[in-house]
């Protein structure tokens, strides 16, 4: 008996079908099978000049792609009234909390085996110390940060943002996935590509900010079309920065934003 077409049709729709499942990515490659840090001296960083960013604590933050997701990020975003003077401390570590302000310790010393710094601590003793400088005179608040302590204080002692290897192009944006990692860096390279062999960018002289006050720490990524403030995320083993927190997770799994704060010794 033949079927007439538009019943074959009509029956093909009741079959269910079921949504192909996005493929995780992995946030970092492979490692090579020879973990001895390769020579990169000749592998400049695209970013090794000093650049002054100004801090964007004002609306045009928030009018960005980097919305505030929350009302931590909107007062940070805000723009303070206290004119930019030299700050009263240079050293300190760095607290981290969650989007509901629960403590989650201090940013640790210790390094995975990508040469990121990876995980926080509850032990002050454990804790990555740092010294931060301003990029410009008169001590106003958007600089580098120095490591003081830890496997990379000497060879890496910038506290870096370092392109991450999946990403698309180097821009960090609200819609893309991708991230940056915290590693070191020195003028001339960084730890993660020491230990992967890769030649990822690394961004460290301007990148970072703190709130005129709060001293709440936020990250400066320069895109292709400008500077960006971009999200913190913990995710999995490895802290991130990326322009889209929805974006990333989906991609490379579950992750949390959080926010750190800069506490002086």
């Amino acid at each position: 008996m033949l079927v007439p077409v538009s019943l074959f049709v009509a029956l093909l729709s009741l079959v269910p079908v079921s949504a192909t499942p996005t493929t995780l990515l992995s946030i970092n490659p492979p490692l090579p099978t020879n973990l001895v840090p390769k020579d990169l001296s000749n592998k400049v960083s695209l970013q090794t000049r000093p650049r002054f960013v100004t801090p964007r604590w004002t609306s045009s933050f928030e009018a960005s792609s980097f919305k505030p997701k929350n009302k931590r990020r909107a007062q940070a975003a805000k723009r303070s009234t206290t004119p930019c003077s030299p700050l009263s401390f240079s050293t300190g570590y760095i607290s981290a909390r969650n989007t509901a302000g629960g403590p989650l310790g201090f940013i640790s010393a210790a390094v995975n085996p990508y040469g990121e710094y990876f995980s926080f601590t509850s032990n002050i003793n454990d804790a990555l110390r740092l010294s931060f400088a301003p990029s410009t005179p008169a001590g106003c608040e958007t600089g580098a940060l120095t490591v003081l302590n830890g496997p990379y204080s000497s060879s890496y002692p910038y506290f870096a943002l370092v392109a991450g290897f999946a990403n698309t192009n180097n821009d960090l944006t609200s819609g893309s996935y991708n991230y940056a990692y915290l590693a070191g860096a020195s003028a001339t390279t960084n730890s993660f590509n020491a230990v992967t062999g890769l030649n990822q960018m690394a961004q460290y002289s301007s990148a970072w900010s703190l709130a005129p006050g709060t001293f709440e720490l936020v990250a400066n990524w320069e895109n292709s079309n400008g500077i960006v403030q971009p999200s913190l995320v913990q995710l999995g083993d490895t802290l991130t920065v990326t322009g889209d927190v929805q974006a990333l997770t989906s991609r490379f799994g579950a992750g949390t934003e959080v926010f750190y704060t800069f506490v002086p010794l």
